[in-house]
Order: C-alpha cells, then sequence, then structure tokens
C-alpha cells in the first residue's frame, strides 16, 4: 500500500504493457529482438482507490518508435477511473475490461499494442470485491 498525492491509500492491482507493435508485426521483421523487454513503450497501472479501480499510464519521455535505448519513463496521469459501487467480481472485470478496449480505441494509445493477454487471463479469477472494505456484493 502506498499514499497518494490526495492522501488516501492505493494499492497497486495490475500493471499491463504497452509495445510500439504487436508481436506479430515485430515478429515479421528481419531483426528480431526481445520482445517482451525492446518493444516496450509504456505501462497501464491499474490501482485501488476507495470505491474505484483507477488506471494511470506511464509514458517514454522519447518520442516513441523502434529500436529505442535508455528508455526513461514518466506518468502520464489518470487513462480512466471505474466505479465499483455495488458490482460483483465479473462486473468489476467487464467493465475493467470494456475501459480498456475504449481506451484502445479512442485514446492517443490507438496506434500502439495493449497486452491484455495476462489480465485476460487472470482477470476472472481475481476477487476484485475483496480489495474494497465496502460496496461489492
Amino acid at each position: 500500500m502506498e499514499i497518494c498525492k490526495d492522501g488516501l491509500t492505493t494499492m497497486k492491482i495490475f500493471e499491463i504493457p504497452i509495445y510500439f507493435r504487436s508481436r506479430d508485426a515485430a515478429k515479421s521483421e528481419r531483426y528480431w529482438r526481445c520482445y517482451d523487454y525492446n518493444e516496450i513503450i509504456g505501462w497501464i497501472v491499474l490501482e485501488q482507490r476507495l470505491n474505484a479501480i483507477r488506471a494511470d499510464h506511464w509514458m517514454v519521455l522519447q518520442r516513441p518508435c523502434v529500436g529505442l535505448i535508455r528508455k526513461q519513463f514518466e506518468n502520464k496521469g489518470k487513462l480512466f477511473k471505474v466505479e465499483v459501487g455495488i458490482l460483483d467480481n465479473q462486473g468489476i472485470f467487464l467493465k475493467l475490461k470494456a475501459a480498456l478496449q475504449d481506451t484502445q480505441k479512442n485514446s492517443y494509445l490507438f496506434r500502439y499494442h495493449l497486452d491484455l493477454n495476462a489480465f485476460d487471463r487472470l482477470g476472472p479469477y481475481i476477487n476484485w470485491c475483496s480489495l474494497f472494505a465496502e460496496g461489492c456484493t
């Protein structure tokens, strides 16, 4: 648990990598590099905040392109916030999934690849409601 700027406690739940391009697109190039580390240009960090899950994102300081070296990242701020309310575990997961898909389509991140594989595999098994003291069913 961490204390955020507004004095509230927050807990990091999940990190979703942002890649310059998809794994398939990178493999089709002549020079294959270690994709998982060389192609990454940012992260989406899901954090628990009171009765909501907030998604902040971190991006490289340099202009995202192929083959960046000595990457430095900065916090670009909030992407979205999902209010938990009276949702159950499946409802929270589906709402987060929809928000991530909407972000992929309707933000400046549309040109990059959000790797949702781990989130899709593990998300349905996370007890989202246990992260909140009240509000979940």
